[in-house]
């Protein structure tokens, strides 16, 4: 299913799905966003940084994480890598289903600006990065 670009101009059709992260014994935190532009077949990511102020004994492994996203992102493209991701992950690290959202001109901006923590620890949050 995909998602042309809408009429209204300087609008866009866009999917996302937030990442989570559930460790024994914590409840459930966001970790980040996906922000799928279908008609670019682009996916940004962002990732939480502050891995060491909820988990630090997983936030080595967990820092890792947006990297290996990036990678996978790249060799699938961004509708196989989300589709992927949906099918196959589970237990500690989750992503929702795409939610379906028009966003203006500025996919990239939306994703940035997306807090994934409560309160948002903004040294902590990164420029995203898109991959095609």
């Amino acid at each position: 299913m995909s998602f042309a670009s809408t009429s209204v101009a300087g609008t866009r059709a866009a999917r996302y799905s937030l990442l989570t992260v559930e460790l024994p014994g914590q409840e459930a935190v966001t970790a980040g966003v996906l922000l799928e532009d279908p008609a670019a077949n682009l996916v940004y990511i962002r990732l939480r940084r502050d891995w060491e102020h909820f988990a630090p004994e997983e936030a080595e492994v967990l820092s890792l994480l947006e990297d290996d996203l990036l990678a996978r992102a790249a060799q699938m493209g961004a509708a196989q890598f989300l589709a992927q991701l949906e099918d196959t992950l589970s237990n500690t690290v989750r992503v929702s289903e795409r939610a379906r959202e028009v966003f203006d001109e500025g996919l990239a901006a939306v994703a940035c600006t997306v807090s994934t923590s409560t309160p948002p620890p903004s040294p902590s949050l990164p420029t995203c990065r898109a991959i095609r």
